[in-house]
């Protein structure tokens, strides 16, 4: 059994089992919400599969997996916390993003009260 490397909500851990005795043969998988990825990383593979999830970061995850295996596992060395550390920096990003947008909303309403 693979684990995900991430924890999420609607991961299908408990259902997996009983996801793949009802999923029959097929060459195409469409997975309408990827969420850990417990029940696609641990299902036979097909040839085409397709995987949505409403969260981006969560697709960037499995991209990055797959398409750049070599990276992902030299990251990896730097303990389980690295993930984290780059969350924590996207979310400081985003802060600071926001405050500028607040500044720019605050002078042009400053400049129509004018």
């Amino acid at each position: 059994m693979i684990k995900p490397g991430i924890k999420q909500i609607g991961g299908n851990f408990r259902t997996r089992k009983l996801l793949d005795n009802y999923t029959p043969k097929h060459e195409f998988f469409l997975s309408m919400f990827l969420g850990a990825g417990w029940y696609e990383l641990n299902k036979p593979r097909c040839q085409y599969e397709l995987f949505n999830d409403k969260n981006s970061d969560i697709i960037n995850y499995f991209e990055v997996m797959t398409f750049h295996p070599k990276e992902f596992d030299e990251k990896k060395l730097f303990g389980k916390g690295w993930i984290y550390d780059i969350f924590d920096q996207l979310e400081l990003a985003e802060e600071l993003l926001f405050i500028d947008k607040v500044k720019v909303i605050n002078i042009s309403l400053s400049t129509l009260a004018l």
